[in-house]
């Protein structure tokens, strides 16, 4: 809500006469998404790895700023002249803040991953699960990475 309430702001500007402080407002929603990218990961490092539901509203965040700079030239465009339909366009923004997100997501997915191999390297299913020895194993390694599994998606 903020970024579009800075482009209301953009728009007001713009109809006063005062086009320097929409340029600056413009730019002020460019610093504001650089420091999503840059802080907001930082903030949560180690979260967005190990944490799948910290790192999903993570990618969700991303795509819900992706998608209200997509929308910010067909919202505000219309209300600018055609000079100053530039100060709505944040398209340049859009792949870096969503490989951001997608970037974050597939790394959390390939730590669970490379965790649930990790559990169930014990497990051999070859000739000779019948045998107890290696039917207890094997069974404890199923349940690990299902208990694994579980704790992940709670």
């Amino acid at each position: 809500d903020r970024l579009r309430s800075l482009m209301e702001e953009i728009v007001t500007s713009v109809e006063h006469g005062r086009s320097e402080v929409a340029h600056d407002l413009n730019k002020l929603v460019r610093e504001l998404c650089t420091l999503f990218a840059v802080l907001r990961p930082y903030a949560q490092k180690a979260q967005l790895k190990t944490n799948a539901r910290c790192c999903a509203v993570f990618l969700a965040d991303s795509l819900y700023l992706v998608h209200v700079l997509i929308l910010m030239p067909y919202t505000y465009g219309t209300k600018l002249p055609f000079e100053h339909r530039q100060l709505s366009f944040f398209v340049d923004l859009v792949p870096q803040l969503r490989r951001l997100g997608e970037n974050h997501f597939f790394a959390m997915l390939r730590h669970h991953q490379e965790q649930l191999v990790s559990t169930l390297r014990p497990c051999d299913l070859g000739p000779g699960l019948s045998r107890d020895r290696t039917f207890i194993a094997a069974e404890a390694a199923l349940g690990a990475a299902a208990q694994q599994a579980k704790a992940a998606v709670q």
